[in-house]
């Protein structure tokens, strides 16, 4: 292990949590935030671990960077497959997802007997392409995987691959600790509806979301940045590829700095687009969804959200990139297109709240003000909250149909509760097997946090 990386107190927590549980057991999930170093703490474990080690990103992007990181970390040999290179044995294989469902990589992997495997972006790990590796693997090892967001929209669990969650960090405790940095949010209303755009597995086809590229739209964007972020170092994620290259062009006619980036650009066009975005010579990098995973640059000031979505686990990769540390930077700016709908993803969400969660903030909230806002039981004495408590926890049967705990039951019982959920649960010492939905689980842990507020036995 190279001495020079020292690891930050809760990289370290979660190392010491990863080596306890795989003593005992084989597979496991940990969460920590985009920009918490999830790439340092599983090299120090594969640094830990005899034998070989396979990393599986799902981008080429990706596998680029945990390269560059690890020949920083270790002294171990390593390989970087891609498409046109033939496999050859080292210490660490590096790999992009796609490229295990080739029958010769496949052939490949099963004979070199991988001590550890690690999943990084986990959260796409209950997928055919992972699963069918998984299955064809008949020798022993210790599988980890890695995510921001442990939470997908088709629901599938990841804890049927990895069994356990056994360590979570979320964005606010790490910018308390001082390891991430506040954000600043400013919704721009569209007035634009977005009931007609189709939707599938729980999110926004991508060729619907074209429909919204419109010239009075595009040109909210533009004002937006103008009166916004000229002096920001400023990352725009849009509707589609043509997208990010209109919103680029518009910007340069403007006189900004801009380049759009995406897949289809080679990978050493790409290189050369982030260098001269990290080095200052580019002011704005627009992008599709390219740049929501694998991409580390800390001196990015302003977020630029012009494109909706449902998933969670897609918001909090986009704000995320501007929440790292960097001199001199004290927030990240964020400027986010509130086009007219209801469970679409707003800053709300980054505080702990589902999509759906109806909340109005004031333009120019920081998150850590925000989470707080959120968390505080706006009742007026303790005997509210208990006749509350008593309200839920009576007659669930109840047949009353003015009843609200009715609503509750009739939208909200089918739902089954969330590996955060879950994860809470288990903290609490509450024995999530008798816990079958979302809502029951929201109670009880609210209800938790409301007797410890309120001192009620």
């Amino acid at each position: 292990m190279n001495h020079k990386i020292v690891l930050r107190p809760y990289q370290k927590e979660c190392l010491e949590k990863i080596q306890e549980h795989f003593r005992d057991y084989d597979r496991q999930i940990i969460q920590l935030p985009t920009g918490a170093g999830k790439t340092v703490v599983f090299l120090s474990y594969i640094a830990s671990r005899p034998g070989k080690a396979l990393i599986v990103c799902p981008t080429v992007d990706l596998v680029d960077q945990v390269k560059e990181t690890a020949e920083k970390f270790s002294n171990a040999t390593i390989f970087c497959k891609g498409l046109r290179r033939k496999w050859r044995e080292a210490d660490i294989t590096i790999s992009t997802a796609a490229v295990l469902n080739y029958k010769s990589s496949q052939e490949f992997l099963k004979k070199q007997k991988f001590e550890t495997i690690i999943f990084d972006e986990a959260h796409k790990a209950q997928c055919k392409t992972y699963l069918n590796f998984l299955e064809m693997i008949d020798y022993p090892f210790k599988l980890l995987g890695c995510t921001a967001t442990p939470e997908r929209l088709d629901r599938k669990p990841l804890l049927d691959v990895f069994d356990e969650l056994t360590y979570t960090k979320n964005i606010i405790e790490l910018i308390h600790g001082g390891f991430l940095c506040d954000m600043e949010a400013h919704k721009i209303k569209t007035g634009i509806k977005l009931d007609h755009l189709k939707v599938r597995s729980g999110e926004f086809i991508p060729t619907e979301l074209k429909k919204l590229e419109t010239p009075a739209r595009n040109k909210i964007i533009i004002d937006t940045y103008k009166q916004n972020c000229q002096d920001k170092k400023t990352l725009v994620f849009c509707l589609s590829i043509n997208h990010s290259e209109n919103i680029a062009s518009m910007l340069r006619q403007e006189g900004v700095k801009a380049e759009a980036i995406h897949g289809k650009l080679g990978a050493i066009q790409r290189r050369l687009i982030l260098k001269r975005f990290k080095s200052g010579q580019t002011k704005v990098l627009t992008n599709c969804q390219l740049l929501t995973e694998g991409f580390d640059e800390p001196s990015i000031e302003a977020i630029l959200i012009a494109r909706p979505t449902k998933s969670k686990a897609l918001y909090c990769q986009m704000i995320g990139r501007g929440l790292r540390i960097n001199p001199n930077k004290e927030l990240c700016y964020l400027y986010e297109l509130g086009d007219n709908s209801h469970n679409i993803c707003s800053f709300n969400v980054a505080a702990g709240q589902e999509p759906d969660f109806v909340f109005e903030y004031k333009k120019g909230t920081r998150l850590t003000e925000l989470s707080e806002d959120l968390n505080k039981l706006t009742l007026d004495d303790v005997e509210v909250v208990k006749e509350k408590i008593n309200l839920f926890e009576g007659d669930r049967d109840c047949q009353h149909k003015g009843n609200q705990i009715n609503v509750f039951k009739t939208k909200f019982y089918t739902y089954p509760p969330t590996e955060y959920q879950k994860q809470k649960l288990k903290e609490l010492n509450i024995e999530d097997r008798f816990v079958d939905t979302f809502l029951e689980a929201a109670f009880l842990i609210w209800k938790h946090n409301a007797m410890i507020e309120y001192g009620i036995n």
